[in-house]
């Protein structure tokens, strides 16, 4: 039973944060939105690398992968680049996978919110892929 309360408890995270950046992103270009989270990984990278020096590099490599996708991103036509954003967030989940796994088998339902802060944070890797166009969008990205 208790499989179905996290698997629900998955869902309503996720669907929570795509409304929150669906949201946003009518008014925030996804440019923005991603240098913001790359930020918020960037912060977490270098609070781990000084409290924590030895797990620091799930934060470092996802935060390295990521950044080579919003260099491609930048440069890339409109229809590839959410994908891209997916293709390169890849190492991120690949590397989180397995401390959702321990947190859950660790900890109890009743502190299943660090488990949707972990599942979050992998999760916006892959933000650009649920934005929408911008509406006080400019044609180009400097303007």
């Amino acid at each position: 039973m208790s499989v179905y309360y996290l698997a629900g408890s998955l869902l309503v995270t996720l669907l929570l944060a795509i409304l929150i950046v669906r949201l946003g992103s009518r008014y925030i270009r996804s440019e923005n939105i991603w240098f913001g989270v790359l930020t918020l990984w960037l912060l977490l990278c270098i609070g781990t690398s000084v409290s924590l020096p030895g797990g620091s590099y799930v934060f470092t490599w996802s935060l390295i992968f990521s950044l080579i996708g919003l260099n491609l991103f930048l440069f890339m036509e409109e229809e590839a680049r959410g994908w891209l954003s997916t293709l390169f967030a890849v190492p991120g989940f690949v590397l989180l996978a397995p401390i959702c796994y321990l947190v859950y088998y660790l900890m109890t339902l009743g502190m299943a919110g660090a488990l949707m802060v972990i599942a979050t944070l992998a999760f916006s890797l892959i933000f650009p892929l649920f934005c929408r166009p911008c509406l006080n969008r400019k044609r180009d990205m400097f303007g």
